[in-house]
């Protein structure tokens, strides 16, 4: 077994549109698979611990009072077969046989990264966030009745604030959700007098001050490979809102951080020989964790649709 390091270079090169929760939060790469991180408590951080210190007296100190908790990196890993019968039918017609190393560079690559995207959204809609809301049947923003997504987006933007005293900076949805939200009559109505037809997501956004707009296109099988396809959402009826901190540091409040293994082993692509079957075989490894560092910083809205 070897590092492949020009495949190396292409799969961490290689990027898909649809997986777009890797950029929602910051990555902290880490040296070892398992570590500490720190959890951010209100009282920590707004203490006001500062004092009028006369002359000659000393400043107060701090005390931090952070709480830890451990991590451990997953280890994320796929492999495909690049099998000689194939290599030698390109080099017969005179086509580059290295193209069908670089397909399943990109193929193992596509696949760590969706089980990547998989744990980050169920990181967002699992962890018990201090907000949040369930819609009602019948109150879904889509439903015939299409529920009130202004007061619902104003009161978690609200609560957010009130609970950190920031406010919200990121959001995080579904294609579906976003779609249904650009046509709501009492979206549009926001801009009803300036423009027709239905508002885009940024403006949208824009209305609450937000520029850190994340879309889940992504979609995988529930039901398993060889099996008849039953395809889902891998964000589902969801909408996230909270504050995130613009810079990755351990010791910076934020609602949630992403953890890698960093340097060469980060994304390993390998590639080694089964020469019973004929074939080279070229797997891609990935070490990664997400976790919820600030559970005040986040709002989730649920049953979104209908």
């Amino acid at each position: 077994m070897q590092t492949a390091l020009p495949l190396q270079q292409i799969s961490i090169g290689y990027t898909n549109a649809e997986y777009t929760m890797a950029n929602a939060f910051p990555v902290i790469a880490v040296g070892a698979r398992t570590g500490k991180y720190y959890v951010f408590p209100k009282a920590e951080a707004f203490a006001d611990e500062a004092l009028v210190v006369s002359a000659g007296l000393s400043a107060s100190r701090g005390t931090r009072s952070i709480s830890e908790d451990t991590f451990t990196l997953d280890k994320l890993a796929h492999e495909e077969e690049v099998y000689d019968d194939i290599v030698d039918e390109a080099l017969r017609n005179n086509s580059n046989p290295a193209l069908e190393y670089l397909q399943a560079t990109e193929a193992v690559t596509d696949r760590v990264l969706l089980k990547r995207e998989r744990i980050i959204t169920t990181m967002i809609t699992d962890t018990s966030w201090t907000g949040s809301a369930v819609l009602a049947a019948g109150s879904e923003w889509n439903s015939a009745g299409g529920g009130d997504p202004v007061a619902v987006l104003n009161t978690a933007h609200m609560e957010v604030y009130d609970t950190i005293y920031r406010p919200a900076n990121t959001w995080i949805t579904d294609w579906k959700t976003s779609f249904i939200l650009q046509f709501h009559p009492l979206i549009r109505d926001l801009v009803k007098y300036t423009q027709a037809g239905p508002v885009p997501m940024a403006q949208i956004a824009g209305f609450y001050g937000i520029n850190r707009v994340f879309v889940s296109m992504a979609g995988y099988n529930t039901s398993g490979k060889n099996l008849t396809a039953s395809l889902a959402s891998v964000l589902g009826d969801y909408f996230w809102l909270g504050y995130v901190s613009p810079v990755a540091a351990r010791r910076v409040p934020s609602a949630a951080y992403l953890f890698e293994l960093n340097g060469a082993q980060g994304r390993k692509v390998e590639t080694y020989r089964e020469e019973k079957e004929y074939r080279d075989v070229v797997r891609c490894t990935s070490y990664f964790a997400a976790k919820a560092t600030s559970v005040d910083a986040g709002y989730l809205i649920s049953n979104t649709q209908a």
